[in-house]
């Protein structure tokens, strides 16, 4: 059975976790929501992201980087003290250069385009540290499982299942509910960016901050 394949049971079983620790918190206390928006300029994309082929017109080169330009909007649920589920959406930029050498011609051909890299992802947090235990920071870090759309210039969009984790604070701003936040993910899935070669696993990484409401 290959990875892809098994994504959808890790994700069912995450949700039956989060199902069964919402269940055992409605006997226990209220659930406490978190709204947090994050941004960041520190984005990377790891992996292998470029490719060269042969075509009859010419050679061509590709590559892809990412944009230093994302945004993310979290909805947390604290089901327990020490436990929460996390639903995230985000978008960053994805630029992608292609440069092409005509077999008839000789000529150089160097074209520039960016498309959107967006996900959609649940968490299930760990909360190791958390005012709900008389703290002002509330550590959370845990596993993440998803869907990632990357906006391709030279091959068609493509969606993929992805899979990683994630770390971050949240500090009290004096006796309101809102606080600072610092977060850092990693999010691995497959990629490329041409059609004629084969995918090739990739790894989409920020550290962001933001501000957080909780209520």
């Amino acid at each position: 059975m290959d990875g892809n394949s098994s994504c959808p049971r890790r994700l069912a079983g995450l949700t039956a976790l989060a199902l069964l620790l919402a269940a055992s918190a409605a006997r226990a206390e209220t659930p406490r929501w978190t709204v947090r928006a994050l941004g960041s300029d520190l984005t990377s994309l790891a992996g292998t992201r470029g490719a060269n082929l042969e075509r009859p017109e010419g050679f061509v080169v590709v590559n892809a980087e990412e944009t230093k330009s994302w945004f993310g909007v979290d909805l947390d649920l604290r089901l327990l003290p020490w436990a929460s589920v996390d639903l995230g959406l985000s978008r960053g930029g994805l630029r992608e250069t292609m440069i092409g050498l005509s077999s008839t011609v000789g000529n150089f051909l160097v074209e520039r385009r960016t498309g959107p890299v967006q996900h959609v992802t649940l968490s299930l947090l760990y909360h190791p540290i958390s005012p709900l235990s008389g703290h002002r920071v509330d550590l959370y870090l845990g596993p993440t499982i998803g869907r990632v759309r990357y906006g391709h210039a030279f091959a068609p969009s493509e969606d993929e299942t992805a899979i990683g984790g994630k770390l971050g604070f949240d500090v009290q701003l004096a006796a309101t509910g809102w606080t600072f936040t610092s977060e850092a993910s990693s999010l691995k899935s497959p990629f490329h960016v041409l059609p004629e070669v084969p995918k090739r696993d990739v790894a989409y990484q920020r550290v962001a901050v933001g501000l957080s409401y909780h209520f």
